[in-house]
């Protein structure tokens, strides 16, 4: 999400637009950069690189958790109509998951789309749909299944942290087998909400996250992951996206 000028560079530098498909047990997608294959059978892990990924002095102040409301969502393939619920309500919306998924033609199949979800949230949020360069909005960033580039992951990290000072949660489109090991492998969309740092050197030490998902063995709603956690769900996903 963009809200001020100095965001706008970085927006730039990141160019390329691709349409992915999300949903709970299907699949979202679109913007920026990067190809998505067909399908993931087994998690393959990045090798972790060599260097350090984290430039404190590049990372902003440790940020408090953004209090929204969690709607959960209401049957197996509305994940993103939750999370959209619940961001549009910090902005004073109030839409039913159905009405949210009818006007982002979410499908019981391939789930909703990552470009619908910008543009149904960007028109209830900022009266526009497609924001131009500096307006505010967001915009859906496609990563490389099993990205390695630490430039990408650092790049993801900051937007989150710059998103959440202006109190706009990142959207996020995870294996949930990244998170919870014991569940089957499944495109899901989560929000992060949160970001805490260390007071000495402002090295993220963990991301605070919102899953509309009412798990048996997980019930907890919003819980905290390391951010190596969070950047192995989102790129061992089949269709590895974030709007932010």
């Amino acid at each position: 999400m963009m809200k001020k000028e100095n965001l706008m560079k970085k927006k730039l530098l990141w160019l390329g637009f691709t349409i992915l498909l999300a949903g709970c047990s299907s699949a979202p997608a679109p913007k920026v950069p990067t190809p998505a294959p067909s399908a993931m059978n087994e998690p393959v892990e990045s090798e972790e690189p060599s260097e350090p990924v984290f430039e404190p002095e590049s990372l902003a102040p440790a940020t408090s958790t953004i209090s929204i409301q969690p709607f959960m969502q209401e049957n197996s393939y509305y994940c993103v109509p939750a999370c959209v619920q619940s961001v549009l309500a910090l902005h004073g919306v109030s839409l039913s998951q159905s009405e949210l998924a009818s006007e982002m033609r979410t499908d019981p199949v391939t789930g909703t789309e990552y470009v619908d979800l910008a543009r149904v949230v960007n028109r209830y949020a900022f009266g526009v749909e497609q924001p131009g360069t500096g307006e505010p909005g967001y915009r859906v960033q496609t990563v490389a299944i099993h990205e390695s580039d630490p430039n990408a992951k650092a790049l993801f990290f900051e937007r989150i942290q710059n998103d959440l000072k202006t109190n706009d949660p990142v959207f996020c489109a995870i294996d949930r087998q990244g998170v919870f090991s014991e569940l089957s492998s499944a495109n899901h969309m989560i929000l992060v909400i949160g970001c805490q740092t260390s007071p000495d050197t402002n090295e993220i030490e963990s991301f605070t996250l919102f899953d509309p998902y009412p798990y048996e063995t997980h019930p907890e709603a919003i819980f905290t992951v390391s951010p190596d956690l969070l950047w192995k769900s989102l790129v061992q996903n089949v269709e590895p996206a974030y709007i932010w």
